[in-house]
């Protein structure tokens, strides 16, 4: 057998069984039978080729649930009669594949009810890989509602991947700008975040870490044009966006404000050169931070100086104003998103625009604008809650309470015959036991109250009606 032959009995191994050539035999326990009646065999193919599995499914579930796996069927040469449509699919996560020829066949004992993270993560990526989103997304609902609750927890940084994956934009905005400003360079140049995730080792989408990275840029661009500017402000002279408005001194104030603010900007390496934001390591957040933490200096007596006559408060108002200025500093940054997933895209593709078909997140109580104004799942959900506690992780929800039954006072006046019954009422209850009353023609006065006595009453019978 020369080289020739055995380069072409590797090639066809690897592409199925063409012109008579089998593929390498593997072991009964590396063949897996999901449809005992099936027409594909599915290869999971090694690095080097090799196949570590094959599934035997129907070709016709296969087509329907997987749009890009139809697509390879439907270019492939119909097998020889007797032969099976062959396969192969470079894929070493064997258990998220079975999951999906499971699900494919409505095998549906055969899955796990719920993923833990890492799971789910790898479901994710094997959708990136396959384009199976759309079919998996109503079996992932509650692996996503376990989940969601550790949205901005340390850790999970990659719900940024399961967000995209989904299509859950709200929810992407959210971990995008939270990571953004808080995500730096390590000793090996490699993004980080405190106490989480190696952002440069996830294999991340492309277009989530560009944005990731723009996002970071903009907030700590705008941090130093923030610096620079109020340094122009206050070497003008007269300053604008920073003036003293103190009686005597101004000039002098001025000048001992930009005096400390240079000092402490060089400290902090912005200063006489303007560094750019690749050239600060450090995360936006504690970089801002830092720079709000600038003890500004002012003449002496005037930061204890107040005039509410117009409104401004302190006469001397350059500290307070920087730190506002910095603080909202890139709060204006657009988070923007990439264009989802090719296959979630309405029919057309980008001709319609994406931002008018997104999808929101399953529990909307744990959105970021309910936690910002303190909603709790109380206040979402429909069944009856307590609104007097303090936490609903011990409630269990149950029907609403019914109003209480109204009581009646019932006691037998020795005065009359057994036979006969006192009641004493108030209000309404007065009135509808005053026109029984009436009727019977019987009325007594003892004291300042008036009892009215009538013939034997059923309250539980009238407790029951609806004149009560």
């Amino acid at each position: 057998m020369n080289i020739s032959t055995v380069i072409k009995e590797a090639i066809m191994t690897r592409l199925g069984d063409e012109e008579g050539l089998r593929r390498a035999p593997v072991r009964p326990e590396d063949y897996i039978t999901i449809d005992p009646d099936g027409d594909l065999e599915i290869s999971a193919l090694t690095n080097n080729g090799t196949a570590s599995k094959i599934f035997l499914v129907s070709s016709a579930n296969v087509r329907l649930a997987v749009p890009k796996w139809k697509a390879l069927l439907d270019a492939a040469k119909s097998p020889v009669a007797g032969n099976k449509y062959q396969l192969d699919l470079e894929e070493d996560d064997i258990g998220t594949l079975r999951i999906i020829l499971s699900l494919a066949h409505y095998q549906y004992w055969k899955v796990p009810d719920r993923l833990n993270f890492e799971e789910l993560v790898k479901v994710m990526r094997f959708c990136q890989r396959h384009e199976t989103t759309r079919f998996l997304i109503p079996w992932l609902q509650s692996s996503l509602s376990l989940w969601l609750p550790k949205l901005l927890k340390p850790g999970y940084e990659l719900w940024l991947l399961v967000a995209y994956q989904l299509r859950y934009w709200d929810t992407l905005e959210l971990i995008v700008a939270e990571i953004a400003v808080t995500m730096y360079q390590d000793d090996e140049e490699d993004w980080v975040v405190p106490r989480g995730t190696n952002l440069s080792k996830s294999d991340l989408p492309k277009c989530i870490m560009d944005n990731l990275l723009r996002l970071r840029t903009s907030t700590i661009q705008a941090i130093l044009t923030e610096c620079h500017d109020c340094i122009e402000d206050l070497s003008s002279g007269s300053p604008k966006i920073y003036p003293c408005r103190a009686p005597h001194d101004r000039e002098r104030c001025a000048c001992i404000s930009l005096g400390s603010l240079l000092r402490s900007f060089k400290d902090l390496g912005i200063w006489p050169q303007r560094p750019g934001a690749q050239d600060i390591k450090m995360s936006a957040r504690e970089f801002q931070l830092h720079v709000m933490n600038i003890d500004i200096l002012t003449a002496p007596g005037h930061e204890d100086i107040n005039d509410y006559s117009d409104g401004m408060g302190l006469v001397c108002p350059v500290r307070e104003y920087f730190r506002n200025y910095v603080c909202l500093a890139g709060t204006r940054v657009e988070v923007f998103i990439a264009p989802p997933p090719a296959e979630l895209m309405p029919v057309g593709g980008f001709q319609i625009p994406w931002q008018y078909s997104l999808r929101h997140a399953p529990a909307v109580w744990s959105h970021h604008s309910t936690n910002l104004w303190g909603f709790r799942e109380r206040d979402v959900r429909t069944e009856g809650v307590d609104s007097e506690s303090e936490d609903d992780e011990d409630y269990v929800p149950g029907k609403m309470r019914a109003e209480p039954l109204e009581e009646y006072v019932e006691y037998v006046d020795e005065d009359v015959e057994e036979d006969e019954q006192t009641v004493v009422g108030e209000d309404e209850d007065q009135l509808m036991v005053d026109a029984e009353a009436e009727e019977e023609g019987e009325t007594a006065v003892m004291g300042e109250e008036v009892v009215y006595t009538t013939k034997l009453i059923d309250v539980s019978s009238r407790t029951g009606s609806s004149d009560c």
